[in-house]
């Protein structure tokens, strides 16, 4: 596990949160009038496509941000599995900032840390995540 793809989990947070909107949106309501069945026959069946083809984007959306979720899941389970090798604090640092999407002054603030000892703790982290030797070590 690298910074980058800790950097490109967080970048999708955004993501992830337009698509848990959306996914609800799409469970509660498609947005379309509900038809009565004794007003189909004077419709159009143009109408009635349009309704139809709205279902189907509909359930076409549904399925997309569902895997993506899925996909966002499993890759915080493997980030989690993966900070298991680094000490609590360590493991609080990067989770804070990468996976809770916190400012790093908001981590510093939220975890009682100052600047340079959360920096220290992150460098720390990131090179027991790549397997590199600490400096001297």
């Amino acid at each position: 596990m690298t910074e980058q793809d800790l950097k490109t989990f967080r970048g999708k947070r955004r993501e992830v949160k337009l698509a848990k909107r959306m996914l609800q949106s799409c469970l509660t309501d498609m947005g379309y009038p509900i038809m009565d069945p004794t007003d189909a026959k004077t419709k159009s069946n143009k109408s009635l496509s349009t309704v139809e083809s709205a279902a189907d984007r509909k359930m076409l959306l549904q399925k997309r941000y569902t895997a993506l979720l899925e996909a966002y899941d499993a890759e915080a389970v493997s980030i989690e599995d993966a900070l298991n090798i680094l000490t609590p604090n360590e493991r609080a640092v990067i989770r804070t900032y990468y996976i809770q999407g916190y400012k790093w002054e908001d981590v510093c603030e939220a975890l009682n840390f100052s600047w340079s000892q959360t920096q220290r703790l992150k460098k720390s982290a990131i090179r027991k995540l790549t397997g590199k030797r600490s400096p001297g070590g």
